[in-house]
């Protein structure tokens, strides 16, 4: 089986501009940002493929979803999933952990302040 897109949202023509456009919805808390963001991880489009960090985002994406709407977080467990049997025992827990730490960060803390000299 292998990792797709969620059908409905293609893919943004450039990965990389995709990717940061995703990268920024996903630290504001968006679920599509979120599991986008692990869907390019775990695929390499426009970064380095990083299973860990796919994991992550998905499962935040996951847990999101379930909090919000319990009936609709499995759209994205499956592809969690075929991820998950790729990866190592060790690799399972180090994208386990931090999960937690991953938290929303609001548009404005993201931006650069300006302040007068």
């Amino acid at each position: 089986m292998k990792l797709e897109q969620s059908s409905g949202i293609g893919w943004p023509p450039k990965a990389a501009t995709a990717m940061h456009k995703y990268r920024r919805g996903a630290d504001q808390g968006h679920v599509t940002g979120q599991a986008h963001l692990g869907i390019f991880y775990a695929e390499g489009r426009g970064v380095a493929r990083d299973d860990v960090q796919a994991y992550k985002w998905l499962e935040l994406a996951i847990a999101q979803l379930a909090e919000s709407d319990p009936s609709s977080h499995d759209e994205f467990t499956p592809q969690r999933d075929v991820l998950a049997a790729r990866m190592t025992a060790a690799q399972l827990q180090q994208a386990r952990k931090p999960i937690a730490s991953l938290k929303p960060r609001p548009e404005t803390q993201l931006k650069y302040r300006v302040t007068s000299p």
